[in-house]
């Protein structure tokens, strides 16, 4: 069986705060373990999201042993980090190209926005298979970027989601940083 999954949510990206993206590359970073499968270095607190994991549709979660997610609290609504790490049934092979290609449907549809384009490029982290995948559309007058990075291995899914202001310069340092420093258990 191939695992094809859309974990995307979307924030408004309206900011009730102005505050520049490049002063989280300026401060100290924590780490953060994100269940036990996931381990972030990050400016910004996260906590496990447990309405996120209720909200998955039993067609998913009817062949999962286990959902882990995770979400920043910040106070600006110009950044927004989301972890999900899931744990198939054993019978369950994830498929990358099915994890990637429901992330970026699901993004495109709940965007709100207009203009939706992407791209993508496959990477290796450690012996693993990944894709990084970044993009933008336009929200109202506003532009919002995303990069995220999706890892397979066997019957386990990582996926770690970044969106941010796309008018703030900082926002492609400040997600590649946070990337670049992700250990994946």
């Amino acid at each position: 069986m191939c695992c094809i999954i859309a974990v995307i949510a979307i924030l408004p990206t309206g900011c009730r705060q102005n505050v520049p993206l490049s002063s989280y590359l300026d401060q100290p970073w924590d780490t953060v373990v994100c269940g036990s499968r996931l381990v972030l270095v990050t400016p910004v607190k996260m906590t496990e999201d447990i309405g996120l994991v209720a909200n998955y549709p039993p067609d998913i979660k009817q062949y999962t042993k286990g959902i882990s997610c995770y979400r920043s609290e910040t106070d600006i609504r110009q950044l927004d980090i989301r972890t999900h790490v899931l744990d198939y049934v054993p019978s369950v092979t994830c498929s990358l190209d099915g994890a990637a290609r429901g992330a970026i449907e699901s993004l495109r549809s709940d965007s709100g926005g207009s203009r939706f384009t992407f791209s993508e490029k496959d990477i290796e982290i450690g012996q693993r298979h990944g894709r990084l995948q970044q993009g933008n559309w336009i929200r109202g007058d506003k532009p919002v970027r995303f990069m995220q990075l999706i890892v397979t291995e066997g019957s386990s899914l990582w996926q770690i989601y970044i969106q941010y202001d796309g008018r703030d310069a900082a926002g492609d340092r400040l997600a590649e940083q946070l990337l670049s420093r992700c250990r994946l258990k």
